[in-house]
């Protein structure tokens, strides 16, 4: 243990090189602070323009199969956009038709937005006889439509809002949704789904999130400066850094032309904890050299000089973690990551801008807590963080038996709880279950039925008549009969509804279709069922029935409409949609049946958001392994160039792993379902926790270069690292828990395990990299083979200290 006046850490000054950065970057700290304003104004008006992507679309790469069917059901039927809508009327079915005359209401104020295109309501198929309960018709249509415009008891109205495309409406799609959530706020027990409420209503919870975590997470890390360091100078010093990176990352995107998505509305607070995590350790040595330099000048340089090398490697493997999340098939997660790697970059610069400049910038240098703590506080607090931190090493090291034990155990655990982890693949489930969008989707497919929306699109002849729509019975006889899936109260239908414009004309039909003997009476009965359609319903026949307007002969497309349960697992989504899609092959196998009946021949469209969101988070998962694939290779190279050793590479890569396996084994184990924000963390903790891990091995390295036995280096390294580290991690960590104030659960279990993983990288950097460094030098027999012996003149310049 280190007493006051001894300082370790005084003889281990960078080599000359690190001297002569360090050097040029406190001489030319002025000029340099100058430049870092420029810029810093410079970047402003460019940073107001980045724009923010609030489509689901950018989820997946263009040319993905399944996007491109979204795409191909929304090119061929306008009323793809629509919004559900609910509201409680007792009374709706009410003989007296008063509950329809409230919907009609209530559906011209909806038809009067702006951007607002049609609303199918209970009310169009036959009117008022839709509530006769002497009618059989009226019975076959409420039956019909039931799920979509009122509920089974008949007491919830269910309204479908078209929207118009934005290009043809004249006004944005945000501003057409908000007119519909005004209109809702005032409907008895009023709420709203559909994909642009989850677009729209969930991008603004996010946008929201960026800006008050970006807030919180500033005020909160410069709480935590100030508390530890007692220095209002150092809260100016990490809050300029962090502006500088914000404002250089935000105008990079946009001379970029890149957009913020859901995924990096959070850019500003992860920028905000990377940024201060990558000064603290500056801020911090330069506190504890400036009492014993001769000056403030020389402090800085030393520690400069000792961190040139560190820090360096420190922001590459922080660009290594988040860079690695490149191989998501995801787009927004790929954006995110570029954008992270910029930020690091900045975050670079910023700290050669501003840091030597604001710590030695003319001044007061008082400390907050002196005045109130005596003028020995601050040593007595090192004393006692030292005697910490070496009793960690002594009980590493002194104990590796034990040490061992602990450390296989928790990895056992980790590694068995890792392979226990589900995945949550409801969308609605990523908002907390308090927000609107959770309650209102949870309301509605309790209500109505599934809130997962998909379609299926067949080849059709331009005449529709009895020998193809009675294909199209079948197929749907068999998707309402074969799509099951196993569910914990036993075998359920997998389709909650199933519904095409065959339905609609066999509902309107005085009999059933297949009962009529004559195929002429037949196909006269279905042309006056679409008439009736086409005449109360026109765009519910429009969204059914289409020609494609891409194609430059006619191709007719029918539409069947499904919905399906969203809270349910991912197999059993994956089930339901192969189901879908295997009996539509076989009852369509795009042969000439259809082709002589005068329509193209093509193989049945299977495709939806629900298709897409149940995609999503499975790819995401999946995409995890080769994220933390390509950041455990970025990050052992690294560690191989910063040791140069082969096991010390190693031993650095499975200690970082080791807290990552802890936290993600321990949400197995808990039966946490690991969502988007867990899939991001795990490759992002490794470059961030493997910072301390550089630290060490540096502060290590001089030692030994000095002369020191390797347990003196590593009671150096623990000395000089540990009053650094422990600071930083703390602010890494309060930064990072700021996130679960987010609305967005994944954005909550980012940070929330980014936190739990940075605290255990701590201890295990602090514990288990010098007991595994131990059990490396007793096994090898020497201090550290691959340094190579320096020369006396270096030794003397090193031990001189910087010019």
């Amino acid at each position: 243990m280190n007493r006051e006046g001894d300082a370790p850490e005084a003889s281990f000054v960078g080599s000359g090189f690190s001297i002569r950065i360090a050097s040029f970057l406190v001489a030319r700290r002025r000029v340099l602070l100058a430049a870092g304003v420029l810029l810093l104004a410079s970047s402003l008006w460019p940073a107001t323009r980045l724009q923010f992507d609030r489509s689901l679309e950018r989820l997946f790469r263009p040319g993905d199969p399944d996007l491109a069917a979204l795409q191909t059901i929304r090119r061929i039927f306008a009323a793809g956009d629509m919004i559900l809508v609910v509201y409680r009327d007792p009374a709706l079915l009410a003989e007296d038709a008063g509950g329809l005359e409230r919907l009609r209401e209530v559906v011209r104020a909806f038809r009067a937005i702006p951007g607002v295109y049609d609303v199918w309501s209970l009310d169009q198929p036959l009117g008022d006889e839709i509530v006769d309960p002497h009618s059989d018709v009226a019975a076959r249509m409420r039956q019909l439509f039931e799920g979509y415009t009122h509920n089974r008891r008949g007491d919830i109205s269910g309204l479908s809002v078209l929207l118009r495309p934005e290009a043809s409406s004249g006004r944005s799609r945000e501003e057409t949704v908000a007119d519909v959530r005004r209109l809702v706020a005032t409907l008895p027990n009023g709420m709203m789904a559909g994909e642009p409420v989850l677009t729209v209503e969930g991008f603004r919870y996010i946008a929201e999130d960026g800006t008050r975590l970006g807030w919180v997470s500033s005020l909160l890390l410069a709480g935590v400066i100030l508390l530890l360091t007692g220095r209002p100078r150092f809260v100016l010093v990490a809050l300029a850094v962090v502006q500088f990176a914000v404002l250089g990352t935000q105008a990079s995107l946009v001379l970029l032309r890149m957009h913020v998505t859901w995924v990096s509305s959070v850019l500003t607070a992860v920028i905000t904890v990377v940024g201060i995590g990558a000064v603290m350790h500056i801020l911090v040595r330069f506190q504890e050299r400036s009492r014993l330099a001769e000056s403030e000048e020389a402090a800085l340089t030393a520690v400069l000089a000792e961190l040139v090398r560190p820090m360096f490697w420190v922001l590459v493997t922080d660009a290594i973690g988040f860079g690695a999340l490149s191989a998501s098939r995801v787009l927004p997660i790929q954006e995110f990551s570029g954008m992270m790697v910029l930020a690091v970059v900045w975050v670079g610069i910023a700290a050669a801008l501003f840091v030597p400049g604001l710590v030695l910038f003319p001044g007061p240098r008082w400390n907050v807590f002196r005045r109130h703590l005596p003028a020995n506080a601050p040593s007595r607090r090192k004393e006692l963080l030292d005697r910490c931190l070496q009793g960690l090493l002594r009980g590493a090291t002194r104990h590796p038996a034990i040490s061992a034990l602990v450390i296989l155990t928790v990895s056992a655990l980790g590694a068995l709880g890792w392979i226990r982890l589900r995945v949550q693949t409801d969308f609605t489930r990523n908002f907390r279950e308090g927000s609107e969008v959770a309650r209102s989707y949870r309301f509605i497919e309790q209500e109505l039925g599934g809130a997962g929306v998909w379609d299926i699109l067949l080849p059709a002849p331009e005449d529709l008549r009895w020998p193809y729509l009675r294909r199209v019975q079948r197929l749907q006889d068999r998707l309402r009969r074969e799509v099951i899936v196993n569910t914990e109260t036993g075998p359920t239908p997998g389709l909650t509804k199933v519904l095409s414009l065959i339905d609609a004309v066999a509902a309107a039909a005085p009999r059933p279709l297949e009962e009529i003997p004559s195929n002429l009476v037949r196909d006269g009965v279905i042309r006056v069922g679409m008439s009736l359609i086409r005449q109360r319903m026109p765009s519910l026949y429009q969204a059914l029935y289409a020609a494609d307007p891409a194609a430059s002969a006619p191709r007719w497309r029918y539409r069947i409409m499904l919905r399906s349960q969203e809270r349910i697992t991912t197999a059993a989504k994956q089930r339901i949609i192969a189901d879908v899609r295997r009996i539509c092959r076989e009852e369509f196998p795009g042969d000439s049946q259809v082709d002589s009946e005068g329509g193209p021949d093509a193989e049945p469209v299977v495709g939806g958001y629900y298709v897409l969101l149940s995609r999503l988070v499975e790819s995401v998962l999946g995409d995890q392994g080769k994220s933390l694939s390509l950041a455990i290779l970025g990050v052992f190279l690294t560690m191989l160039i910063v040791s140069r050793s082969l096991l010390t590479a190693t031993a650095s890569l499975l200690i970082n792993l080791l807290p990552i396996a802890a936290v993600l084994g321990t949400l197995g184990w808990l039966g946490v379902p690991a969502n988007m924000g867990s899939a991001m963390m795990a490759a992002v903790a490794l470059g961030l926790s493997v910072d301390g891990t550089i630290h060490y091995l540096c502060v290590r390295d001089a030692a030994l270069l000095r002369g020191k036995t390797h347990g003196e280096a590593l009671s150096a390294a623990q000395s000089v690292v540990g009053p650094a580290a422990v600071p930083a991690t703390l602010a890494l960590t309060a930064g990072f828990a700021t996130m679960i104030l987010s609305e967005f659960n994944p954005t909550v279990h980012f940070g929330l395990l980014l936190s739990m993983t940075m605290l255990g990288g701590l201890l295990s950097n602090l514990y288990v990299l010098p007991w595994i460094l131990k059990v490396l030098e007793r096994a090898s027999g020497t201090q550290r083979s691959a340094l190579r012996n320096p020369s006396p003149a270096q030794c003397s310049q090193s031990l001189a200290g910087p010019p």
